[in-house]
């Protein structure tokens, strides 16, 4: 794209949160065409995201932020909550160089929403919340359990509830509010399945199975033995977490559940964090319709 080049900006969205950032028209061939495609640029550092359509509608990291805590203030929830806010960088589609804060991810916890569904092993409510300047996800809100002991995300299909929304229109902070009470009502109601997941035996064949059929098998098909290839390296890390999990909870489903969490939610050794952590969470939340939990 050396032949684009981006202009004065045309319109800024906010200059409070973090850092500015703004609409910009694209040059092509030394002719205007903002008709057609605009720059969302950093506008403090000069530096390019992405090109959008002229419809795109920025939401800044600030929007999000302030729509997550509307949100909660809508939803009644316990006021004793904790929010943090973590900022990663991403690559200019303009430039490939480096730009700071391109991504967002935040974390609100509430102590005080809790559940125990086994003795001494407690799980509090949180909400995770995603946003990004150079089109990797749309804003995203995720309600799910946390498992104390070892800081597990619990995701799962059934106590996860999103609420997604498009950059072409404003946050809906009712609707954010409506999808965190749900999130609330469902993660209440878990503690049943995680008890009966905790009597549910299974082998380590069973386990290994599972996770190559549904957790770590890749698009690439094999001809030779006419099946969907598997990733080795992520097949042993999870064989791993589940012999650890399966020592410390029983040889159950209970176990193999708190494996692919703890895969999920520390992702390590990655060059995209939130975005591995994200497509990890998808991969679990999907595999728990597999018939080795239900």
């Amino acid at each position: 794209m050396n032949s684009i080049a981006p202009m004065k900006p045309i319109t800024v969205m906010d200059k409070h949160y973090d850092f500015p950032v703004g609409k910009r028209p694209v040059v092509q061939s030394n002719q205007c065409d903002s008709k057609r495609f605009q720059w969302i640029s950093r506008l403090d550092t000069d530096q390019d995201f992405q090109i959008v359509s002229p419809s795109y509608k920025i939401l800044t990291h600030k929007e999000v932020v302030d729509a997550v805590e509307e949100g909660v203030r809508l939803s009644d929830l316990p006021r004793d909550y904790v929010l943090t806010t973590k900022l990663y960088p991403t690559t200019s589609q303009h430039t490939n160089e480096v730009i700071e804060g391109g991504k967002l991810f935040g974390r609100v916890t509430f102590p005080s929403v809790k559940i125990e569904p086994l003795p001494r092993d407690t799980i509090t409510f949180e909400l995770l919340f995603f946003n990004s300047y150079d089109g990797s996800y749309s804003f995203q809100v995720i309600g799910q359990g946390k498992r104390q002991i070892c800081s597990n995300g619990m995701v799962g299909n059934f106590n996860i509830v999103r609420e997604t929304q498009k950059h072409t229109k404003n946050i809906n902070t009712d609707s954010v509010a409506k999808h965190i009470t749900s999130s609330v009502d469902i993660f209440y109601n878990s503690s049943d399945k995680y008890l009966r997941w905790s009597q549910q035996t299974i082998t380590d064949e069973q386990a290994t199975e599972f996770i190559k059929k549904y957790i770590t098998k890749t698009n690439n098909f094999d001809h030779n033995t006419n099946q969907f290839k598997v990733n080795n390296k992520q097949t042993d890390l999870l064989v791993k977490l589940w012999i650890k999990n399966k020592y410390e909870l029983g040889s159950n489903c209970w176990a193999l559940y708190n494996a692919i969490t703890e895969w999920a939610s520390h992702p390590e050794g990655v060059e995209n964090p939130i975005t591995t952590m994200r497509n990890s969470m998808v991969k679990v939340s999907q595999s728990l319709s597999a018939p080795i939990f239900n």
